[in-house]
């Protein structure tokens, strides 16, 4: 979140060279005396400076955006913009109560630093302060009413102050102004799952289809999927989380597969779990009877764990030996196979 702050400033990019241009060509020079260009100079440098550090914040270069900052002190016009960027730095130490006063300073100096006023609320959002952090994002939203980012976290907070009204009416606004911002359609799914299921998986498809695959959205995703019997999302998921290595995925994720009777897929979910010692003794028992069902599934399955115990014995522990050898020991219960004229036919 903090590395969207800079939004707004990186608008500077997109007319700075122009500027500089026009100040730089010497028939233009000809219009102003040496103070006005002095001052023009000046404001060029400053800006240039800020989108400088917006940029390498933006990018992830903290170092060489606080290195780089310690140029604008030199500037007295730019001291509010100096604390702010002082904040952010501090901000990503965790250095919290310190940002809060550098941007008190910065706001005192300028209070239409609307990026400042966002992460004020962003700050306090952090320490729980919802109440301050709401009159903080709509400060923000006052100076730059077009933000998107202001709007979501003025409706996650709302959201966390349970004034969910509110805070569909403001996420409503962030998707209108953009689009392509997964955590807003995930919010708008958390906002609007009790009310209307149908609306708030068709909004956690949205975010899921933007690469959107926190852990705690996939989970919620997944298990109102499964409630509402939605096999379309539920097939999406299972493929955007075909990597995952998490052990309560991993357990839906197995669960699913069993369910579904794809066997060896549940397999590799399976030997995921064991490999990465996830699994308690009590929570092995409790899924012992998920095991079994996957091995009437298929009695070859057994002879693939087999294979299985045989290459691994070593990283697994004992108690989880003797328990998947109880299971294997007991004989296969399947009918025979069920038939279908192409995929398996009947001789």
């Amino acid at each position: 979140m903090i590395l969207e702050i800079f939004f707004p400033l990186l608008f500077y990019l997109n007319t700075l060279q122009n500027q500089k241009e026009l100040y730089q060509n010497k028939k233009t020079f000809e219009f102003y005396n040496p103070q006005e260009l002095e001052t023009t100079e000046k404001q060029l440098q400053i800006k240039s400076l800020v989108s400088d550090i917006t940029l390498m914040y933006f990018l992830g270069k903290d170092k060489e955006a606080y290195n780089k900052t310690q140029e604008l002190a030199k500037y007295k016009e730019a001291e509010s913009y100096y604390n702010y960027f002082l904040a952010v730095w501090e901000s990503k130490q965790e250095n919290h109560l310190k940002a809060q006063v550098l941007l008190s300073q910065a706001l005192n100096l300028n209070p239409e630093l609307d990026p400042a006023w966002n992460l004020l609320g962003y700050l306090q959002s952090l320490a729980g302060d919802y109440t301050n952090a709401v009159e903080s994002f709509k400060k923000a939203i006052s100076l730059y009413p077009y933000h998107p980012v202001y709007r979501y976290n003025l409706a996650r907070t709302y959201w966390l102050l349970q004034k969910y009204d509110l805070a569909l009416t403001e996420i409503n606004t962030c998707i209108n102004l953009r689009d392509n911002f997964p955590d807003a359609y995930y919010l708008k799914g958390l906002l609007i799952e009790n009310s209307n299921p149908e609306e708030a998986i068709k909004n956690y498809n949205e975010a899921l289809e933007r690469n959107f695959t926190e852990e705690d959205f996939i989970k919620r995703f997944l298990s109102l999927s499964i409630k509402h019997n939605k096999k379309e999302s539920i097939l999406k998921i299972l493929k955007a989380t075909d990597n995952v290595n998490n052990q309560e995925l991993n357990l839906i994720r197995f669960e699913l597969f069993v369910q579904y009777g794809e066997i060896n897929k549940a397999f590799t979910e399976f030997s995921k779990i064991m490999l990465n010692g996830f699994f308690t003794t009590e929570e092995f028992r409790n899924h012992q009877k998920i095991l079994e069902k996957a091995y009437i599934f298929s009695c070859n399955y057994k002879k693939e764990l087999q294979s299985f115990l045989q290459k691994n014995y070593k990283n697994l522990q004992e108690y989880k030996i003797k328990l998947i050898e109880n299971i294997l020991t007991q004989p296969c219960k399947t009918p025979p196979k069920a038939k279908d004229p192409l995929i398996n036919p009947a001789l």
